[in-house]
């Protein structure tokens, strides 16, 4: 999603459409802490380093290293995550330190997740196994045991011939 206060603002639409397309690239791929790795959607749009720069000028993104690592300055109007499914930035380190004021949500564990390993790390309860019954499904009327023999054989030509023959009852071949 992107903040119709910041790509609607003047000081956004008087900047050149290339500088304007780098940055909706930017946003889209941004991590879930607004750093973004440019340098391959620089290549990819094949845009120049003066786009880089206005948008630096700009106060739109804020430069993390010399390896065109960014921090996107509003990206976290543009978007809203829920602190469950917020995922860590691998550049947090790098971010906390060039940007120390910054204030960053931290997650929290998730509450929908059902899987017993995450349960015993999340909680201190012990995770409860459940065993379900396993359902007995009787053979259909319109196998024969020679199918159910066949199948079990690993004969493969007999449930062909079946379903060949049942195609051609239908009227499909």
């Amino acid at each position: 999603m992107l903040s119709n206060r910041i790509i609607g603002s003047a000081a956004f639409l008087q900047m050149p459409l290339e500088t304007q397309a780098l940055y909706f690239h930017l946003v889209c791929k941004a991590d879930d802490d607004g750093v973004v790795e440019a340098y391959s959607i620089i290549k990819t749009l094949g845009t120049t380093g003066d786009s880089l720069q206005i948008l630096v000028a700009k106060n739109f993104i804020y430069p993390l290293n010399q390896e065109a690592v960014l921090y996107v300055v509003n990206w976290g109007e543009h978007n809203k995550i829920r602190p469950d499914r917020l995922v860590k930035s691998i550049y947090r380190p790098l971010l906390l330190k060039t940007l120390p004021a910054l204030s960053l949500e931290e997650p929290k564990p998730r509450i929908d997740v059902k899987d017993n390993s995450r349960r015993l790390v999340d909680s201190p309860r012990t995770a409860e196994v459940k065993l379900s019954k396993v359902k007995y499904t009787p053979l259909k009327e319109a196998e024969s045991p020679n199918t159910t023999e066949a199948r079990n054989a690993g004969d493969i030509s007999v449930l062909l011939e079946r379903t060949r023959g049942q195609l051609k009852e239908k009227g499909i071949i």
